[in-house]
């Protein structure tokens, strides 16, 4: 879990990181884009589609020409959903759903040929990735979707309900996939059902046959990978935003062709917007650089729709939003300087789970950190200067890394070390509660002289009470807390629930020449804090 303390509510994040890099484009500055796509053939061409129509892009998404103004569209909704896609292997081969058709352009948007007409919106559109007289469809009909090829008989399927989440294997393109999910390895003549981690709202196929899903809107954003056609997952979801009104999912993701860990995935509540809505704090463009194993978002929030990266070296983000056409940023920001300057405390149990405040400066609520080359938990952002985690299990010296969302990283070396409390011989006999991953015995005597051994049962790591022998009730209750990231010191709780005489011994397995008694008398109820000793 990642938390942002104090009044660092989501609206404010963009001050911490920083201006928004986001530019409007030249020539498609106004309605809502849904779509881009790029090429392989030649990276600087890109299509976008919205609400405005097709437009084309010759340098890289910086500037756009629109290329539907000939093509009929009555009802004037342009380029529904999905409805665009261009031949990966020449730029100037694209196809649209405009107007209730699917029209085609060979000359890359000059002139425009009507492949077929249909009497409802065309939601999705997807080239073959080596035919050009192939692709794929989807439109609306009275009663779901309908999904289609342009190749062969009149083939519509509602009952498989593939929907606008669907890809194409790049490297296998009899390989389909589609829904919420199902795969056809025959170019849709047969279709299984798989079992993804989500209800997937987004899919993608990338260069090396990996597949990515994302979720369909609801209480968090996730995304998901599978190596092996859909068969495993793993989850790639670290630092992807939720939302309280349950709305948010992937509506779009891209990859980097020129880093393959480089991904940007388009984060809103699908195609169903309401104006001033409260998801605006979480909805916009999210980046990672290690392959979707964490995540942060790229400047300030934004109705994202569609993304693609854009240029010869893929230099140019490209984002299509609601109502404010295309948006461009730098694909490659600059790393963020991390500084370390000190951690504390500098030790803890093996078993991991101590709290960690680590200070310095450059950290940011995207920030992450290992010790010893393992992720820490429960990362909490304070401010510029101050993060706290919470350490994994280890063993020995460790070093303590920052990783800053931009793939820079800053290493204090030995900075942190990992004890094995319980191998520290203490004789303290039998009957002790070992709190705190171990570094803590707790004993409790009762009764009149000579006292008796009073029997533990621990609760967690932090708890434990104690029975009499005659009878298996709570008499003494312990607890101890980690407040050395407060005050330097260990608390330990206390109290009796006995009129019996009590003596509570806590013996520090890290210090064993400190050792503290707790007494109660006969006939008195009594319970302390201390808050100094330990």
């Amino acid at each position: 879990m990642r938390r942002v303390a104090l009044v660092l509510v989501a609206a404010a994040l963009p001050a911490i990181a920083g201006s928004d890099p986001w530019k409007p484009a030249p020539g498609l500055t106004s309605g809502s884009v849904t779509v881009v796509r790029s090429n392989d053939a030649d990276p600087r061409v890109l299509w976008a589609g919205g609400s405005g129509g097709v437009y084309r892009s010759a340098d890289g998404g910086r500037t756009w020409t629109l290329k539907s103004a000939a093509i009929p569209d009555p009802q004037g909704l342009g380029v529904v959903q999905r409805g665009l896609d261009v031949f990966r292997r020449n730029p100037n081969v694209v196809v649209t759903g405009v107007g209730g058709a699917v029209h085609r352009s060979d000359d890359g948007g000059a002139t425009w040929t009507g492949d077929s007409a249909s009497a409802s919106r065309i939601l999705m559109l997807a080239f073959d990735p080596d035919a050009s007289n192939l692709y794929y469809g989807v439109s609306d009909v009275y009663d779901g979707t309908c999904w289609w090829s342009s190749v062969g008989a009149s083939n519509c399927r509602q009952d498989q309900q593939i929907g606008t989440a669907f890809a194409i294997d790049p490297g296998h393109p009899d390989v389909l996939y589609g829904g919420s999910l199902l795969r056809s390895l025959n170019r849709g003549v047969a279709w299984e059902r798989l079992s993804p981690p989500f209800t997937v709202g987004f899919l993608r196929a990338d260069q090396m046959g990996g597949l990515w899903a994302g979720s369909a809107p609801h209480v968090r954003a996730r995304v998901a990978f599978s190596a092996d056609g859909g068969a495993t997952w793993s989850e790639r979801s670290y630092g992807l935003p939720a939302s309280p009104f349950g709305n948010v999912g992937i509506v779009d993701l891209t990859l980097d062709a020129k880093d393959p860990n480089a991904l940007v995935a388009a984060v809103g509540p699908g195609y169903l917007f309401e104006a001033g809505s409260d998801e605006n704090s979480v909805r916009g463009f999210y980046r990672s650089v290690d392959a979707g194993r964490h995540w942060y978002r790229v400047g300030d929030h934004h109705e994202a729709l569609a993304v693609a990266f854009g240029g010869v070296e893929a230099e140019v983000l490209v984002g299509g939003v609601v109502g404010g056409g295309v948006l461009t940023s730098d694909a490659r920001p600059s790393a963020t300087p991390i500084a370390i300057g000190s951690v504390f405390p500098d030790s803890g149990s093996i078993d991991g789970g101590t709290l960690l405040m680590i200070y310095g400066d450059g950290f940011t609520p995207w920030t992450w950190v290992t010790v010893g080359g393992s992720e820490a938990t429960d990362f909490t952002y304070f401010d510029a200067r101050t993060i706290r985690v919470r350490t994994p299990p280890g063993s020995g010296v460790a070093d303590v890394t920052v990783h800053s969302a931009t793939g820079s990283a800053q290493a204090l070396p030995g900075a942190f070390r990992s004890v094995d409390w319980a191998a520290i011989p203490v004789g303290a006999g039998d009957g002790a509660a070992a709190l705190e991953n171990g570094r803590f015995l707790v004993s409790v005597s009762w009764g009149d002289a000579p006292m008796a051994a009073a029997h533990p049962v621990v609760l967690s790591q932090k708890s434990a009470y104690f029975w009499f022998d005659f009878a298996p009730a709570m008499e003494v209750a312990v607890k101890i807390l980690d407040g050395r990231t407060i005050d330097g010191h260990y608390w330990f709780h206390w109290s009796a629930l006995t009129e019996k005489a009590v003596v509570i011994r806590v013996l520090d397995r890290a210090n064993p020449l400190n050792q503290r008694i707790y007494a109660k008398p006969a006939g008195a109820l009594a319970a302390g804090i201390d808050k100094t000793s330990f």
